[in-house]
Order: C-alpha cells, then sequence, then structure tokens
C-alpha cells in the first residue's frame, strides 16, 4: 500500500488546513507556538498532532518523526524579526537548507505570505532573487505566495 503524504504546517494556527490536508487522507503535523489559548484547544479538539515550536532565524526545525513531502505556511509571521523587520536573505536560506534535509525526493514547500506592515513588501527583493537562484528548489511565485519544488 502506498504511504500517505506527510504535511507539515509551520504555524499551524488552529490547525483547520491540516484538518481538512488530513480528511484528503495526509499525514499531518503542526509545528506553531503555544500563545494562543484558542489555537491549543482548535488543536486538541481537532485531535491534530503538534509540536510547540517558534520557527526563529538561523534555528533549525524540531527533529520530523519521517521525510516530509509538502511543508506549507500559510499567513506567516515567522519571518520577521522581533522589531518588525522582516527576514533578510540568511535566515531564509538557513530554514530552506533545513527543510531541504527533510524533505522527500520531489518534495514540496508552499508559503503564503503575510504583508509586512512596516516595509509594506511580502518579501524583500534580495530575497525573492534568492529565492528564484537556490540551487535546491525551483522557485515559482503568484502574488503573495510562493512555490518551491525540490530540483
Amino acid at each position: 500500500p502506498r504511504s500517505k503524504p506527510k504535511v507539515p504546517d509551520l504555524g499551524g494556527g488552529t490547525g483547520y488546513f491540516l484538518l481538512v490536508a488530513r480528511h484528503m487522507g495526509h499525514d499531518v503535523l503542526g509545528l506553531d507556538v503555544d500563545a494562543d489559548p484558542l489555537y491549543r484547544e482548535c488543536f486538541k479538539s481537532f485531535e491534530l498532532p503538534r509540536v510547540v515550536h517558534a520557527v526563529r532565524p538561523m534555528t533549525r526545525l524540531p527533529e520530523l518523526p519521517h521525510r516530509v513531502d509538502l511543508v506549507t505556511a500559510f499567513m506567516t509571521s515567522f519571518n520577521e524579526h522581533e522589531d518588525g523587520r522582516p527576514w533578510g536573505v540568511e535566515p531564509w536560506e538557513f530554514l530552506l537548507d533545513d527543510l531541504g534535509e527533510r524533505l522527500s525526493p520531489g518534495g514540496r514547500f508552499v508559503i503564503k505570505f503575510n504583508r509586512n506592515p512596516k516595509t509594506g513588501e511580502f518579501y524583500p527583493r534580495e530575497v525573492k532573487r534568492l529565492l528564484r537562484s537556490h540551487r535546491r528548489y525551483r522557485a515559482r511565485f503568484s502574488m503573495d505566495y510562493l512555490f518551491l519544488s525540490a530540483r
């Protein structure tokens, strides 16, 4: 039998996306901070697996139980420094390399960015250049979405 696609969601929020993904037959996992009681209760109510973890610049993600097929991040807020400045090239390169070690062959990463209130941009230009030329991924942008496929 074919294994279920493995899908972790960075910043799982209430878990709605993961609930739908699980309904579609995926093996899901949420990674998020534990700051909002509503999010915690939603995950508990939906019986979704969750790892409490804050995505921080230059910090590896926690160990995952297996290689993953699709990493998602919707309405990101982890890609800003505490003072509101957006991440630059180095933190993105670090995160992408870390994810690349965990992706299955042909794995993908889909990000939906929030507009940075300080700059009005979804991501800095130099980050877009990095993502377009990254050795490990093929990038496709669509407004505030980024689709990365492992090379």
